[in-house]
């Protein structure tokens, strides 16, 4: 389980990556689309009745700078417990990080694979051999000596 545990770890930075860079692109499209639509529609005649261009351009920033935010919270939230939780730090913020992922849903994109890494990461980290570990590490024992107690333990040895 513990080598599940590093490899869900590993799985939440990467994907705290991904959604960081879909959060990025989001930000970019918040910040870029607006002014292209509204100097392309002023280019063009306007319907009599068509949508006002400041309006259009203030809910296009905010639908974006959303998206994009569900996408660079969760993201770096993931990533930072990655790390920590790599060297069986900040149990609870792995739970939480994990958790997290599922704001994703306000990217469109991320959020299948935040919840296969939710589903598979909850297994590991609600384990006892696992909640047992961090706890371990939280008292000062090393991650190869907590390794090493729990191969011991579970092939027999002292």
């Amino acid at each position: 389980i513990l080598t599940q545990q590093r490899v869900v770890a590993i799985l939440m930075m990467i994907q705290g990556t991904l959604s960081v860079l879909m959060g990025l692109v989001f930000i970019g499209a918040a910040i870029m689309l607006p002014q292209l639509i509204t100097a392309d529609m002023q280019r063009q005649a306007r319907p009599p009745g068509g949508p006002n261009t400041d309006q259009m351009m203030w809910i296009l920033l905010g639908t974006y700078s959303v998206m994009g935010a569900c996408g660079i919270i969760p993201g770096l939230l993931l990533i930072y417990a990655g790390f920590q939780n790599l060297w069986l730090r900040g149990y609870t913020l792995g739970i939480v990080a994990l958790s997290s992922g599922a704001i994703s849903l306000g990217t469109c994109y991320c959020l299948p694979t935040a919840l296969a890494l939710l589903i598979y990461g909850l297994i590991i980290y609600l384990n006892v051999t696992t909640k047992k570990a961090f706890a371990l590490a939280k008292e000062g024992e090393t991650y190869d000596s907590i390794m090493q107690r729990a191969i011991g333990q579970r092939y027999g040895g002292a």
